[in-house]
C-alpha cells in the first residue's frame, strides 16, 4: 500500500470544514501519481512510450463521520 503525508488546506473543504468530495478525488490521483512516479512509470516514461492512463468511472463511498478535517491528515481515513 503507498501512501504520503499531506495537510487538508482550507481551498478543499466543503461547508462543514469536512475534505470535499473533489478534495478526495484530488488526494487519490495525486497518491497513484507518486507511486508511479516513484515506480519510474511517471509521466516522463507514460509520455515516452505514447500511453496514458484514462479513468472511465469510480464508485465511492465515504462515510461522513470520518471524513477528514481542515488542518487534519488525510491519510488517516484514506486507504488506498
Amino acid at each position: 500500500m503507498y501512501s504520503f503525508t499531506s495537510t487538508v488546506r482550507y481551498s478543499e473543504c466543503d461547508e462543514h470544514g469536512n475534505l470535499s468530495i473533489v478534495g478526495l478525488v484530488n488526494y487519490l490521483q495525486d497518491c497513484s501519481t507518486f507511486q508511479c512516479e516513484e515506480l519510474g512509470l511517471g509521466l516522463e516514461h507514460m509520455r515516452d512510450i505514447k500511453i496514458a492512463w484514462l479513468l472511465v468511472g469510480c464508485l465511492a463511498d465515504r462515510d461522513r463521520a470520518y471524513a477528514p478535517l481542515w488542518r487534519e491528515d488525510p491519510g488517516q481515513y484514506l486507504v488506498l
